[in-house]
Protein backbone atom coordinates (compact mmCIF):
# COMPACT_ATOMS: atom_id res chain seq x y z
CA UNK A 1 0.00 0.00 0.00
CA UNK A 2 2.99 2.82 0.56
CA UNK A 3 3.57 2.33 -2.95
CA UNK A 4 0.94 4.24 -3.81
CA UNK A 5 1.92 7.22 -0.96
CA UNK A 6 5.09 7.09 -2.15
CA UNK A 7 4.23 8.41 -5.61
CA UNK A 8 2.12 11.21 -3.85
CA UNK A 9 4.89 12.30 -1.85
CA UNK A 10 7.14 12.37 -4.23
CA UNK A 11 9.35 15.46 -4.41
CA UNK A 12 6.57 17.23 -1.94
CA UNK A 13 7.93 19.49 0.94
CA UNK A 14 3.99 20.34 2.15
CA UNK A 15 2.20 17.24 2.02
CA UNK A 16 -1.43 17.29 2.81
CA UNK A 17 -3.86 14.02 3.86
CA UNK A 18 -7.63 14.56 2.61
CA UNK A 19 -8.91 11.79 5.41
CA UNK A 20 -12.52 10.45 6.02
CA UNK A 21 -14.33 11.22 8.73
CA UNK A 22 -12.44 10.81 12.76
CA UNK A 23 -15.14 9.31 14.58
CA UNK A 24 -19.35 8.91 14.79
CA UNK A 25 -19.22 12.87 15.76
CA UNK A 26 -17.81 13.42 11.70
CA UNK A 27 -15.84 16.95 13.21
CA UNK A 28 -14.18 19.03 10.24
CA UNK A 29 -11.00 19.32 11.29
CA UNK A 30 -6.72 19.87 10.48
CA UNK A 31 -4.75 18.21 12.25
CA UNK A 32 -1.26 17.00 11.82
CA UNK A 33 1.17 14.26 12.92
CA UNK A 34 -0.16 10.63 13.87
CA UNK A 35 -3.74 10.21 14.57
CA UNK A 36 -4.62 10.90 18.02
CA UNK A 37 -7.00 8.75 20.50
CA UNK A 38 -10.41 10.94 19.09
CA UNK A 39 -9.82 8.39 15.56
CA UNK A 40 -11.67 5.74 16.59
CA UNK A 41 -12.45 4.81 13.28
CA UNK A 42 -10.06 1.67 12.13
CA UNK A 43 -10.30 2.58 8.55
CA UNK A 44 -9.46 6.40 9.04
CA UNK A 45 -7.02 5.58 11.74
CA UNK A 46 -5.10 2.23 9.50
CA UNK A 47 -5.05 4.97 6.33
CA UNK A 48 -3.92 8.16 8.72
CA UNK A 49 -1.06 5.54 9.63
CA UNK A 50 0.10 4.30 6.07
CA UNK A 51 0.40 7.86 5.03
CA UNK A 52 2.37 8.73 7.55
CA UNK A 53 4.65 5.87 7.40
CA UNK A 54 5.03 6.92 3.69
CA UNK A 55 5.81 10.14 4.40
CA UNK A 56 8.47 9.17 6.97
CA UNK A 57 9.95 6.47 4.68
CA UNK A 58 10.15 9.76 2.46
CA UNK A 59 12.04 11.67 5.05
CA UNK A 60 9.38 13.96 6.13
CA UNK A 61 8.71 14.80 9.83
CA UNK A 62 5.56 13.47 11.20
CA UNK A 63 4.62 16.74 12.13
CA UNK A 64 4.79 18.53 8.56
CA UNK A 65 2.10 15.83 6.80
CA UNK A 66 -1.07 18.11 7.77
CA UNK A 67 -4.69 15.89 7.82
CA UNK A 68 -7.66 17.34 6.79
CA UNK A 69 -10.51 15.50 8.03
CA UNK A 70 -13.63 15.47 5.85
CA UNK A 71 -17.30 15.65 8.17
CA UNK A 72 -18.59 13.07 4.98
CA UNK A 73 -16.64 10.99 2.14
CA UNK A 74 -17.65 13.35 -0.63
CA UNK A 75 -16.16 15.27 -3.77
CA UNK A 76 -17.93 19.21 -1.88
CA UNK A 77 -16.62 19.15 1.38
CA UNK A 78 -12.92 17.55 -0.23
CA UNK A 79 -13.11 20.86 -2.55
CA UNK A 80 -13.72 23.20 0.07
CA UNK A 81 -11.29 21.86 2.15
CA UNK A 82 -8.83 21.71 -0.30
CA UNK A 83 -9.37 24.91 -1.85
CA UNK A 84 -9.18 26.87 1.61
CA UNK A 85 -5.28 25.26 2.17
CA UNK A 86 -4.32 26.02 -1.37
CA UNK A 87 -5.31 29.52 0.11
CA UNK A 88 -3.26 29.41 2.92
CA UNK A 89 0.22 30.47 3.39
CA UNK A 90 1.33 27.07 2.84
CA UNK A 91 -0.32 25.27 0.14
CA UNK A 92 0.31 21.81 -0.11
CA UNK A 93 2.55 20.32 -2.67
CA UNK A 94 1.10 16.80 -2.48
CA UNK A 95 -2.32 15.43 -1.76
CA UNK A 96 -3.05 11.80 -0.44
CA UNK A 97 -6.97 11.24 -0.81
CA UNK A 98 -8.29 8.56 1.31
CA UNK A 99 -10.89 7.83 -1.38
CA UNK A 100 -11.58 8.50 -5.20
CA UNK A 101 -14.18 10.82 -3.92
CA UNK A 102 -11.77 13.05 -1.77
CA UNK A 103 -9.18 13.19 -4.21
CA UNK A 104 -11.85 14.21 -7.04
CA UNK A 105 -12.87 17.06 -4.93
CA UNK A 106 -9.62 17.77 -4.56
CA UNK A 107 -8.33 17.98 -8.34
CA UNK A 108 -11.30 20.73 -8.74
CA UNK A 109 -10.00 22.56 -6.52
CA UNK A 110 -6.66 22.21 -7.88
CA UNK A 111 -8.26 23.23 -11.25
CA UNK A 112 -10.27 26.31 -9.79
CA UNK A 113 -6.98 27.96 -8.09
CA UNK A 114 -4.89 27.76 -11.23
CA UNK A 115 -2.64 24.71 -9.79
CA UNK A 116 -1.39 22.59 -12.00
CA UNK A 117 -1.35 19.00 -11.75
CA UNK A 118 0.93 17.19 -11.02
CA UNK A 119 3.54 20.31 -11.59
CA UNK A 120 2.04 22.11 -8.10
CA UNK A 121 0.24 19.55 -6.85
CA UNK A 122 0.67 15.80 -7.09
CA UNK A 123 -2.99 14.06 -5.97
CA UNK A 124 -3.81 10.65 -5.45
CA UNK A 125 -6.80 8.59 -4.49
CA UNK A 126 -8.27 5.17 -3.48
CA UNK A 127 -10.81 2.97 -4.98
CA UNK A 128 -9.68 3.08 -8.64
CA UNK A 129 -13.32 4.39 -9.68
CA UNK A 130 -14.79 4.58 -13.32
CA UNK A 131 -14.73 8.60 -12.48
CA UNK A 132 -10.51 8.05 -11.30
CA UNK A 133 -9.62 6.45 -14.85
CA UNK A 134 -11.43 9.74 -16.63
CA UNK A 135 -9.52 12.61 -14.41
CA UNK A 136 -6.45 10.43 -15.15
CA UNK A 137 -6.41 10.06 -11.51
CA UNK A 138 -3.23 7.74 -9.68
CA UNK A 139 -4.78 5.40 -7.56
CA UNK A 140 -5.02 2.34 -5.29
CA UNK A 141 -7.43 -0.19 -6.87
CA UNK A 142 -8.79 -3.18 -4.22
CA UNK A 143 -11.30 -5.87 -5.36
CA UNK A 144 -14.18 -5.02 -3.03
CA UNK A 145 -15.53 -8.20 -4.10
CA UNK A 146 -12.37 -10.36 -3.03
CA UNK A 147 -12.57 -8.39 0.72
CA UNK A 148 -16.21 -9.21 1.14
CA UNK A 149 -15.60 -13.00 -0.06
CA UNK A 150 -12.84 -12.71 2.64
CA UNK A 151 -14.83 -11.81 5.09
CA UNK A 152 -17.46 -14.03 4.61
CA UNK A 153 -15.06 -17.25 4.87
CA UNK A 154 -14.02 -15.41 8.20
CA UNK A 155 -17.58 -15.17 9.51
CA UNK A 156 -18.53 -18.60 8.50
CA UNK A 157 -14.96 -19.73 10.97
CA UNK A 158 -12.50 -20.33 7.64
CA UNK A 159 -9.81 -18.20 9.02
CA UNK A 160 -7.35 -19.36 5.62
CA UNK A 161 -8.39 -19.03 1.99
CA UNK A 162 -9.28 -21.69 -0.13
CA UNK A 163 -6.13 -23.97 -1.01
CA UNK A 164 -4.52 -21.76 -4.02
CA UNK A 165 -6.57 -18.39 -3.98
CA UNK A 166 -4.72 -16.01 -2.74
CA UNK A 167 -5.67 -12.93 -0.24
CA UNK A 168 -7.32 -9.97 -2.03
CA UNK A 169 -4.88 -8.01 -3.80
CA UNK A 170 -4.05 -4.01 -4.18
CA UNK A 171 -2.87 -2.67 -6.84
CA UNK A 172 -1.54 0.98 -7.66
CA UNK A 173 -2.72 2.73 -11.01
CA UNK A 174 -0.31 4.98 -11.67
CA UNK A 175 -1.72 8.06 -13.99
CA UNK A 176 -1.10 11.26 -14.92
CA UNK A 177 -1.95 13.39 -11.54
CA UNK A 178 1.81 12.12 -10.11
CA UNK A 179 4.62 13.49 -10.99
CA UNK A 180 7.23 10.69 -12.03
CA UNK A 181 3.89 8.19 -12.93
CA UNK A 182 4.43 5.29 -15.32
CA UNK A 183 2.90 5.41 -18.40
CA UNK A 184 -1.34 5.43 -17.41
CA UNK A 185 -2.93 1.91 -18.28
CA UNK A 186 -5.45 1.90 -20.05
CA UNK A 187 -9.31 2.22 -19.04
Amino acid sequence: MILGERLAFAGAARPAVLSFPANPGRDRALCQGPPGSAVTYPVTRHRWEGFLDAWREAGGAPADLRVAVCPVNATAPAEAFAEELFRGGDPPDAIAAMSDELALGALSAAARSGRSVPGAVAITGWDDSDAAAHAGLTTLRQSLRDQGKRCARIALGHSRPPAGQDPPSWQVIPRTSTRGAATPPAG
